[in-house]
């Protein structure tokens, strides 16, 4: 992808998503062996990755073994036209083409948890800056100089004119946006701590890159199923809840990936 092929969003469709760290999108889909609302087994895997502007990163297909003791529900067989034949095909255990469970969902989960730092893929422009953060701890403020390579992630205002107003920091792995503290400003936040001021003097607010996470049907089964396979592969239950908890799937100090409960009809037009 070229930057003349690259789409750029408008700041004021997408302004609310970079304020929580969304700038990377996830679309997913699977096939399981059973239709148990409880759990069903994951059969194969596929998403694909792009940003909130509409631009694809890349994608991924995964095949899943069938372990052995495990009688696929026949529903779910003609759901997916799955034969016998390709039923003992998909447990052959010599079967290249197909992964454990472990760690298939092991795949899955990186996929996941790395999508959110993606933003490397594309062709922003990259740039080195120097910069002053200012942490607060009670009434003591704490200042450090730096100087960083960063990734312009660009945006369109309502005239078509491109802002330079996100940034992604690829050795702290986070995404920083402009404000100001003047109330007067188009930029005004109030934010007292966790922001460093650069060089020309604009001040830049440091949040977490999260996922946005979509699918079809995600919220009536996909969600509930891709969770009970992630604790049989040995995941903790407590990291698995992508919307109720702070948790990652493998960093109790990760902010959590959000995902939006699409119907059919709204995935198609996320």
């Amino acid at each position: 992808m070229s930057d003349q092929e690259m789409k750029v969003a408008n700041k004021a469709d997408v302004w609310h998503m970079i304020k929580r760290g969304v700038l990377m999108q996830l679309h997913f889909d699977f096939e399981t062996y059973g239709l148990d609302k409880d759990f069903a087994q994951i059969m194969s895997y596929g998403d694909a990755m792009g940003d909130i502007a509409g631009n694809f990163v890349d994608s991924e297909e995964i095949q899943v073994k069938r372990p052995d003791r495990y009688l696929p529900d026949p529903h779910a067989l003609v759901v997916t036209r799955t034969n016998p034949q390709e039923l003992e095909e998909i447990k052959d255990l010599d079967n290249p083409d197909r992964v454990p469970h472990q760690i298939a969902m092991g795949k899955i989960a990186q996929r996941f948890e790395r999508g959110a730092h993606m933003l490397g893929s594309l062709p922003l422009h990259e740039r080195s800056i120097s910069f002053q953060t200012v942490r607060k701890t009670g009434e003591d403020l704490h200042k450090k100089e730096y100087e960083e390579t960063i990734l312009e992630y660009p945006l369109k205002d309502a005239d078509g004119n491109v802002l330079n107003d996100v940034r992604y920091h690829p050795d702290r792995e986070m995404i920083a946006y402009r404000f100001d503290d003047n109330p007067d400003s188009p930029y005004y936040e109030n934010v007292e701590n966790n922001y460093y001021i650069d060089e020309d003097g604009s001040k830049w607010k440091f949040v977490q890159p999260r996922l946005e996470v979509s699918g079809f049907r995600i919220q009536a089964a996909d969600m509930g199923w891709m969770r009970a396979n992630l604790v049989k592969a040995g995941f903790h239950p407590s990291n698995i809840f992508f919307t109720h908890s702070r948790s990652t799937i493998t960093n109790k100090q990760g902010p959590k990936n959000f995902a939006p409960m699409l119907s059919a009809r709204r995935a198609k037009t996320a």
